[in-house]
């Protein structure tokens, strides 16, 4: 069981584990961080593995943005670029409960 849920409600003192320049997560190594890893900093890296894909945050079509394994089993992943504009839209039409409003 991870700490939390989703790779988003991580937060490290050290911000080594992304850069909102280029929205990308990165894993956590002792080598980088000059000591091991905390059990905390495990489970990022675990959950990192499983959300994200060349560093970037994989988006699924459950409630939550989570991967939906009866809806997405078909699917094709798509990289797209987010803008900070076309976050504050996406979060508009999800609250009114239009969750694909920019595909």
């Amino acid at each position: 069981m991870h700490l939390y849920d989703r790779i988003e409600e991580y937060s490290f003192s050290h911000n080594s584990h992304f850069d909102a320049a280029t929205g990308q997560y990165s894993l956590l190594l002792p080598h980088e961080l000059s000591r091991p890893l905390t059990h905390d900093e495990m489970d990022y890296n675990l959950l990192y593995h499983k959300q994200t894909h060349l560093g970037y945050k994989i988006f699924g079509s459950g409630v939550d943005q989570s991967l939906d394994f009866t809806e997405d089993v078909d699917k094709v992943m798509k990289f797209k670029l987010l803008m900070k504009i076309m976050l504050v839209i996406l979060a508009q039409d999800i609250l009114k409960g239009n969750l694909f409003g920019l595909w």
